[in-house]
């Protein structure tokens, strides 16, 4: 893993190299690398409307012709993932020096992106580009190489950064109340 993140970064000419995988335990395994200097970003949202949105039919991708969606998941099932996929980002986070990981609510991140990325970026001590961002809410993204994910992470072009409060209002109140009392504790640690 290590060579790897060294050649992408010799080949591309990079300072650094952005790995956006979501899974904590490729976290602490780059953590625990001698030569790589980890900083992790761990990007939070209300659990409410991650329960939403994997609720929501989503193309994932188109092969042959054929369309694949993403899985639609239970609000209990997205609890479980909740807590999975958040509780990890503690034993990261306690295991990088002091100013090396970095929580973000997404509802702070949507409300104003620009300011977000160039906090970030003056704490790795890297400058931004200016030009990709069109106004404090619109971005120029260009083409990038993920292999998999959600739709909206191969989007490319002008895009406009804006929080999805769907939930809010399409959201069953059963639904809604379950997660709310199931995700309290981590939901009160985020600060929802």
């Amino acid at each position: 893993m290590e060579r790897l993140l060294r050649a992408a970064a010799s080949v591309s000419g990079a300072s650094a190299v952005v790995d956006s995988s979501k899974l904590p335990s490729h976290g602490l395994v780059l953590a625990s690398l001698p030569g790589v200097e980890l900083h992790a970003l761990h990007l939070v949202r209300d659990s409410r409307a991650v329960a939403h949105s994997w609720r929501r039919k989503k193309l994932r991708r188109r092969v042959n012709g054929r369309a694949e969606y993403l899985p639609r998941l239970s609000p209990a099932r997205s609890v479980q993932r909740y807590y999975s996929g958040n509780l990890p980002m503690h034993a990261l986070a306690a295991r990088l020096p002091p100013g090396r990981f970095t929580r973000l609510r997404y509802e702070d991140f949507t409300a104003a992106p620009r300011q977000t990325v160039q906090r970030i970026l003056r704490r790795l001590d890297h400058p931004m580009d200016e030009a990709a961002f069109l106004s404090d809410s619109r971005v120029s993204l260009g083409d990038n190489h993920l292999v998999d994910g959600n739709p909206m992470r191969h989007r490319h072009g002008e895009v406009e950064i804006r929080q999805d409060r769907g939930w809010e209002t399409s959201m069953p109140p059963a639904e809604r109340a379950l997660v709310h009392a199931a995700t309290l504790p981590l939901r009160l640690l985020y600060g929802y």
